[in-house]
């Protein structure tokens, strides 16, 4: 596999639209974090920093699973 191959591929690919739904994705899960924040501001800020670090990690959740959901290994190019 060259580099040409690595980068047109049908992982790469997937990358692309995964960060393109993240740009949807993502500003809906920091608008329910900030309701959420909202809501909690009489709560400790530890409890605060657990509630932002797991919409983080939501969001880099739902990124891998675009990416998983958008790959497709049928797509690659047949090599000669």
């Amino acid at each position: 596999m060259n580099s040409l191959q690595l980068l047109t591929g049908p992982l790469a690919q997937a990358l692309g639209w995964a960060l393109l739904h993240l740009l949807w994705q993502a500003p809906i899960v920091a608008g329910i974090l900030a309701a959420v924040l909202a809501l909690m501001s009489r709560q400790s800020a530890s409890s605060r920093y657990v509630v932002s670090c797991g919409a983080l990690a939501l969001v880099f959740a739902m990124f891998v699973a675009t990416t998983i959901r958008a790959y497709d290994p049928a797509a690659a190019p047949i090599a000669v």
